[in-house]
């Protein structure tokens, strides 16, 4: 009877030490803050996080990811155009915004600047390889600068204006 009840205390050890699977984490503080420009989630003491690769991409588990959107809908069809070469540093940025366009292109190119919502804000023509933008009058948020060829958008960056 003995016998059993060692083998039945190793087996259940041996299950509790490889069969229990749980988040082992508890955050020293966290919350949520609203603001005009939206709301954010935060922890404070994660102390640990694994990453995990395969075929199909990567997952970093932890107690809270940010998100990151890299495709950017904004109803209107893009023309996909490989001649041109169009960059926007630094983002994100306090006051200006340098677009660069490498590659020449027939026609005029203009740039328009939007806020989050879709509304306008200004438009300007793109009269060389480099042209400054000024965001100093902009609150901060985020932005979306169209390059435009004869009424197509030929890209779109999304432009994030710190303090």
């Amino acid at each position: 009877m003995k016998k059993k009840k060692m083998v039945f205390v190793c087996c259940f050890l041996l299950m509790v030490a490889t069969g229990i699977r749980a988040q082992s984490h508890t955050d020293a503080s966290g919350g949520n803050v609203s603001g005009s420009g939206g709301t954010a989630s935060y922890s404070v003491g994660q102390i640990d996080y694994t990453t995990i690769k395969g075929s199909g991409g990567i997952a970093t588990e932890g107690v809270q990811q940010p998100l990151e959107i890299f495709q950017v809908t904004t109803g209107i069809d893009e023309v996909s155009n490989d001649e041109v070469k169009a960059m926007v540093f630094p983002n994100p940025t306090s006051s200006f915004v340098e677009l660069q366009i490498s590659n020449s292109i027939n026609g005029q190119l203009i740039y328009k600047l939007y806020d989050q919502n879709g509304s306008f804000i200004t438009q300007e023509s793109i009269s060389g390889s480099a042209t400054m933008i000024n965001l100093t009058s902009l609150q901060s948020g985020i932005y979306f600068l169209k390059v435009i060829n004869s009424a197509k958008i030929i890209k779109t960056f999304k432009i994030v204006k710190a303090y």
